[in-house]
C-alpha cells in the first residue's frame, strides 16, 4: 500500500517539475511548484524506503 502512495506522490512531483520547467521558459517562476516537487519527491523516497524495509 505504501508503494502505491509513493507512486502517486512521485507522479505529483513529476507534474510539478513540468510546471516549473514551463514557467522557467516564460520567465515566470513561482516558488510553489518547485517546493511542492521537492517535498513530494522526498516523501515518495521515504515511503519507498519504508515499504522496502517492511517487506511490502
Amino acid at each position: 500500500m505504501l508503494i502505491f502512495v509513493a507512486m502517486i506522490l512521485g507522479g505529483i512531483g513529476v507534474i510539478c517539475i513540468g510546471i516549473t520547467a514551463r514557467r522557467m521558459v516564460t520567465g515566470d517562476v513561482a516558488l510553489g511548484p518547485p517546493i511542492l516537487a521537492l517535498v513530494t519527491a522526498f516523501a515518495a523516497a521515504a515511503l519507498m524506503l519504508t515499504a522496502t524495509a517492511l517487506g511490502q
